[in-house]
């Protein structure tokens, strides 16, 4: 019997406080968009940044509210941006792709400037008069760009 009144008020006070927090949970939560998270799974999930969001799920949040373009995802194939168009009522117009065109045709087939010695990375040797070669816009040639690219977007 002692221990009967310690359980009650424990019991009571447990019920008060989850009622509470059910109620609480209810009036002041962040209500959010349905969509949002249905464009967040769609999406690639690399959290490049390339778009200008801060990740995907920031990608997606700025692409509901109008902020950036659904062309802005660089990692995204034309079909999921397909499906994101559909989900959100748009409509997704395919872009001819634009690649650069170096008129030097960069890499080996530009003359190099002077013998370059030193580390054999693009960054070190840019540091030197802007690299070897005599293009400034073009390939200095040590593959910087192919080892740092997590989806092997580049090949030498």
């Amino acid at each position: 019997m002692e221990i009967l009144i310690p359980v009650l008020i424990l019991g009571g006070l447990g019920l008060l406080f989850g009622a509470g927090l059910a109620i609480a949970s209810r009036t002041i939560s962040v209500k959010s968009d349905p969509r949002l998270e249905a464009v967040h799974s769609l999406l690639p999930g690399s959290n490049c940044g390339a778009c200008g969001g801060a990740g995907c799920f920031g990608f997606a949040e700025n692409l509901l509210s109008g902020k950036l373009p659904l062309e802005a995802c660089r990692m995204s194939t034309e079909q999921i941006k397909e499906k994101i168009a559909a989900l959100l009522g748009t409509k997704f117009e395919k872009k001819v792709k634009t690649i650069a065109v170096l008129h030097c045709n960069g890499g080996s087939k530009v003359k190099d400037r002077f013998i370059y010695q030193g580390i054999e990375d693009c960054v070190s040797a840019d540091l030197v008069l802007g690299g070897q070669k005599q293009c400034r816009w073009g390939c200095l040639g040590f593959a910087t760009c192919v080892k740092v690219c997590p989806f092997g977007a580049n090949v030498m």
